[in-house]
């Protein structure tokens, strides 16, 4: 009797680890996309959350274990947050709790793994939406820009996940993401924008955006790398 009640105790534990173990699928980078407190769109400062396929994880300098359970996102060493729900077939990861009083959520996007990732349809739509711009414009020819952010105080990055590329004149214009280094460096690539024109670049996290600088493309008329100073 007491061996059966032995491994039926081994069989359930391991059951229980298997439930509760980090899904391979789940491994990822997922940057922070989105803040909201009380109703109110906020800047997102907060680090990548970087999940690993050993069931590690790191989120800046925290730095635990995580897992699911009850088909939530539980982070050991998050002591505000709580537990963070899967949206968009796991593309998304959303946190909603109360602090200070306050209702929050934040949102963080995968940005690895291309394949059907909300990154990677955000792109796309980019593309789609220059495209357009290149066939109401078929006087210039589209050119790719490579662009460098380079901001003078280190670790005030950390909040940009996205960039925007506005013609002189216009109020809106095609968005993609952007990737920063955690220190001073912000990275974005914008594709088949005309040329023979004037550019204002921004970053932004998804809220609002910070003018960064102009692109002139008005003598170019192939891909070209651009450094930019951020005031």
């Amino acid at each position: 009797m007491k061996l059966k009640l032995f491994l039926f105790l081994i069989l359930a534990m391991g059951l229980s680890q298997h439930s509760f173990s980090a899904d391979d699928s789940m491994a990822g980078t997922y940057r922070c996309w989105s803040f909201n407190v009380g109703g109110a769109g906020k800047r997102c400062t907060s680090p990548a959350l970087v999940l690993k396929e050993n069931g590690q994880y790191t989120m800046g300098s925290e730095k635990g274990m995580y897992k699911m359970k009850d088909g939530k996102l539980m982070l050991s060493q998050s002591k505000i947050r709580g537990a963070g729900r899967f949206q968009e077939k796991g593309n998304q990861i959303v946190f909603q709790y109360t602090y200070l009083g306050l209702s929050q959520t934040v949102t963080y996007l995968r940005q690895d793994r291309g394949g059907a990732s909300s990154a990677k349809r955000f792109v796309e739509e980019t593309r789609e939406t220059a495209s357009a711009v290149v066939q109401e414009k078929k006087d210039a020819p589209p050119v790719n820009i490579d662009v460098t952010i380079i901001f003078p105080d280190s670790g005030n990055v950390g909040w940009i996940n996205g960039a925007a590329i506005i013609e002189e004149g216009e109020t809106t214009g095609p968005e993609t993401l952007a990737n920063n280094d955690g220190k001073n460096t912000v990275t974005t690539y914008f594709r088949s924008m005309p040329s023979g024109r004037v550019y204002k670049i921004y970053v932004t996290t998804g809220f609002e955006k910070r003018y960064v600088g102009i692109v002139d493309l008005r003598n170019v008329t192939e891909d070209v790398k651009v450094k930019l100073y951020a005031k």
